[in-house]
């Protein structure tokens, strides 16, 4: 569990126990997808292998393009009707 101490505390402790929510690797993908940090400072930042970040950055753009392509599959089905 997180517990109360600065934001550095409770970084460290998640990059320990490999615990990320979902709402802070969306964070940390979409802060990089912004633009606003490359990978290698952003995984510095939070120290978790750039590789981590690949994989999280991969796995929401595939996640993102998957509820896309079911948001146009539902929407050919109802020109269809």
């Amino acid at each position: 569990h997180l517990f109360l101490g600065t934001h550095q505390d409770n970084m460290d402790d998640m990059a320990r126990k490999g615990k990320w929510s979902v709402e802070q690797k969306t964070e940390i993908v979409l802060a990089n997808l912004r633009g606003e940090a490359g990978v290698s400072e952003l995984a510095r930042k939070h120290g978790i292998a750039t590789s981590q970040l690949h994989t999280w950055k991969a796995e929401f753009l595939a996640a993102g393009q998957a509820a896309l392509g079911s948001v146009e599959g539902k929407a050919e089905a109802k020109q269809l009707e």
